[in-house]
């Protein structure tokens, strides 16, 4: 009995792989470039992203470069990242460009953090639930400037749950604040607990170690990539040997270059550098699927 019955399935499975299937059409071949501009990921009137799609793109093969604008957390848009665009179009003409803006702090009304985080993760989910859509795949490198770089290491090591991240681009990012370059200045000592809910972090020992990167870092943190200065006037040096020795504590591939220079100001050549670096890590760790 059982061998005619797998004689009679043999048969079945023969007839169906020889009938004649339509032929399928990759219709995402077709589609041609596309900007959504000031699209919502949230109720805020600052949970705005832009999302630049290539032409020919597919859900299979279409990952996603996120930028964050910088600004101290209580200033900055996501235009001042619009410079990028068109280096990574060029160099990447097969991934999407996330650029997004989150809720600025007005302290005491409005804190940054956690808020800002969560934010990364409402812009993340918003690709995330509507990849058949836009024909996009869920896998992200974040590149972050300053502040924007700050909460792109956060979120990779914190809320990265499902391991989309695949990579972290830190330009100039704080990822100390509890440094004695900022514990010693009256004014950052003043501002950076203003920046932060302490309600949400009810079993920090200190509040600027739990807003943190390098404090969060552990096996999970994706690669990362760092640019710093040596004269830089906002975020000391020190923030970029601290984050390394992190990382390297738990294994963490990573890559830091210092630059003679402040807050991002770096000669032609330091930039083309950091290009180049920059493109070489997203050709490894967020390369085009066939």
């Amino acid at each position: 009995m059982k061998n005619a019955l797998l004689i009679v399935l043999a048969c079945i499975l023969w007839s169906c792989t020889n009938e004649e299937v339509p032929a399928t059409i990759d219709v995402a071949t077709d589609l041609p470039a596309q900007t959504l501009s000031n699209s919502s990921y949230g109720p805020g009137n600052q949970q705005i992203y832009d999302l630049y799609l290539p032409e020919a793109r597919s859900r299979n093969k279409t990952k996603v470069l996120v930028l964050i604008h910088g600004g101290g957390w209580i200033d900055g848009d996501k235009r001042d990242m619009q410079a990028y665009i068109p280096f990574l179009q060029e160099n990447f003409p097969e991934h999407a460009i996330l650029n997004i803006n989150y809720t600025l702090a007005n302290p005491p009304e409005t804190t940054a953090f956690p808020q800002q985080f969560e934010e990364i993760g409402l812009a993340l989910t918003e690709i995330s639930e509507n990849v058949e859509t836009l024909q996009v795949r869920a896998e992200f490198i974040l590149i972050g400037m300053s502040a924007g770089a700050h909460l792109a290491l956060y979120y990779d090591s914190v809320y990265d749950e499902n391991d989309q991240v695949k990579g972290v681009c830190s330009i100039v990012g704080p990822t100390n604040l509890d440094d004695e370059f900022y514990q010693n200045n009256p004014e950052y000592s003043v501002a950076i607990p203003q920046l932060i809910d302490a309600n949400a972090y009810p079993e920090a020992d200190t509040l600027t170690q739990a807003v943190s990167p390098a404090y969060q870092v552990s096996t999970a943190t994706s690669p990362t990539l760092m640019f710093y200065g040596n004269d830089d006037p906002l975020v000391p040096v020190t923030n970029a040997t601290f984050m390394q020795e992190r990382l390297e504590e738990f294994s963490v591939v990573n890559s830091l270059t210092i630059y003679n220079g402040g807050h991002g100001n770096w000669s032609n050549e330091d930039q083309l550098d950091l290009q180049s670096k920059l493109e070489n890590f997203i050709n490894i760790y967020l390369e085009v699927s066939e």
